[in-house]
């Protein structure tokens, strides 16, 4: 799963314990935060043309205490991918080194574009399920090109990237991602100076991206997203409508909003999406002083 994927199911169990925070900090309903029976969340992606790597089952997390994901996993569940009129189906198993971690029994089963599939999950008197499409091929050019091994700096022209329709997609994402060693960040700017009141904040700004509306189809990569020296991975991504609103959402709550974001999971939280992207890699250097 990558980084963002990652994130956004963490940031869910947080937020809707966040949601129980609201209820208990209401007089007029102790009752319901003291009462309430931890929801599951379940999230899985389908990325089009590559093996299924894994799926996440958990109850959302109380309040108090340290958060580790682990210790709310829901294990021994039935887990089942199956298409939707077809015979493709994959069936999972619990990850004996993490709880809640659900592996694929095929590791060379893939899904396939413009596929509508539903997942399963089944677990004491519990089921939870979802249906997505997965978006069909599209095709990226990238100018100037080529890129892929590329050595770039700030001073070079921008990138440009463009895109073709992608079937049954409900929205574009753009994502960059510094592979460089994390312990030995070089800035892009050489009369950089870390501030000592930002400790810690540096490391966050090894990836960026945003969300793009179903019918954009261009996008101009602005040099200043780029913070460290070394090589750096490029993801454009169709998404579904369902992972388009999810996203979103949490760009919102990432900005103050108090909501809960949107699910597509019957019985539960989480988000069942189908992706297509494109990815490619270069290296970037800091321009000489």
């Amino acid at each position: 799963m990558s980084r963002a994927a990652l994130m956004l199911r963490a940031a869910l169990v947080a937020a809707s314990a966040a949601a129980i925070s609201l209820l208990s900090g209401c007089e007029s309903a102790p009752t319901e935060a003291r009462d309430y029976d931890p929801e599951p969340v379940l999230t899985a992606y389908l990325m089009r043309g590559e093996p299924v790597r894994e799926v996440y089952l958990q109850r959302v997390a109380p309040l108090q205490g340290f958060y580790l994901p682990g210790d709310h996993g829901i294990t021994g569940a039935d887990v089942l991918v199956r298409s939707i009129g077809g015979a493709d189906s994959l069936t999972f198993h619990d990850d004996p080194e993490e709880r809640g971690h659900y592996l694929p029994d095929d590791t060379t089963w893939v899904p396939r574009g413009a596929i509508r599939y539903r997942i399963e999950a089944r677990f004491d008197d519990d089921l939870l399920w979802a249906e997505t499409v997965v978006p069909g091929a599209f095709d990226l050019e990238v100018l100037p090109t080529p890129v892929a091994g590329d050595t770039l700096t700030r001073d070079d022209a921008n990138i440009l990237l463009q895109w073709s329709t992608s079937d049954s997609a409900g929205g574009y994402t753009f994502s960059i991602m510094s592979l460089a060693d994390e312990d030995s960040l070089i800035h892009l700017d050489p009369d950089y100076e870390p501030d000592p009141e930002d400790a810690g904040e540096d490391s966050l700004a090894r990836s960026a991206g945003w969300m793009m509306r179903e019918d954009q189809r261009t996008l101009t990569i602005p040099w200043i997203i780029f913070n460290w020296a070394g090589p750096y991975r490029v993801s454009v991504m169709a998404v579904t409508s369902e992972y388009y609103e999810y996203a979103f959402a949490w760009m919102r709550i990432a900005s103050g909003a108090e909501m809960t974001p949107p699910t597509n999971i019957h019985g539960g939280l989480g988000i069942f999406a189908g992706l297509s992207r494109h990815q490619f890699e270069f290296y970037m250097k800091p321009v000489a002083g």
